[in-house]
């Protein structure tokens, strides 16, 4: 994703965007291009596919809606308020183990269902996401469990996705390379442990 008025847009820096986005879609990445608030301005369809939105819902997005918002088009069964809550928790979790930190956050999604999502980070290895509890003030645990794994296997790999695109354009030297692949390390334990839960 890249924002309109960021580095990469023209200004100070002097790099021009049209430029920048014609080379990115040469290269095959999807692109989705929001402004400073989070709106969807444009979204192509290798990223919607990617996502698995619709393009009939892009559309709607792009009339005024933002990213996370879109993200709920996918059919997936999470809100977008959902999708915000468990991103911007997971990113949290991530940054505070690459400081070498053990952490646990609960987190509550709209229907009343609260889990505890736990970080644990391995020396000189990848950070460790698991969930560790779920309840509902009107469900049976078993039930919630289920629920939760559903809504959040389908956030996950739309992480997932967008982190193959990135990772399958970038060189093995780049820079940033190491750091997406102990994301997308991380996402893919955190997807294993959110299947457990589904288990009887």
């Amino acid at each position: 994703m890249l924002e309109a008025g960021s580095s990469l847009w023209p200004g100070e820096h002097g790099c021009d965007a049209a430029i920048l986005i014609a080379a990115l879609r040469t290269a095959g990445v999807g692109l989705a291009v929001l402004d400073r608030s989070g709106y969807v301005l444009t979204a192509d369809e290798r990223f919607l596919a990617a996502h698995r939105i619709e393009a009939a819902d892009a559309v709607r997005a792009e009339a005024g809606a933002t990213f996370h918002r879109m993200l709920t088009s996918s059919a997936s069964g999470h809100s977008a308020s959902d999708v915000r809550t468990l991103s911007e928790a997971w990113a949290a979790l991530i940054e505070t183990s690459m400081r070498g930190s053990d952490v646990r956050q609960e987190i509550g999604f709209e229907d009343g269902r609260v889990f505890e999502l736990a970080a644990r980070s391995v020396t000189d290895g990848p950070i460790v996401l698991t969930v560790t509890g779920v309840r509902h003030p009107d469900e049976a645990e078993q039930h919630a469990r289920s629920r939760l794994a559903h809504d959040m296997n389908n956030i996950i790999g739309g992480m997932l996705a967008n982190l193959h695109l990135c990772l399958a354009d970038l060189p093995n030297d780049h820079p940033i390379r190491r750091r997406l692949e102990t994301v997308n390390q991380s996402a893919l334990d955190l997807r294993s442990s959110v299947r457990k839960l589904a288990a009887p």
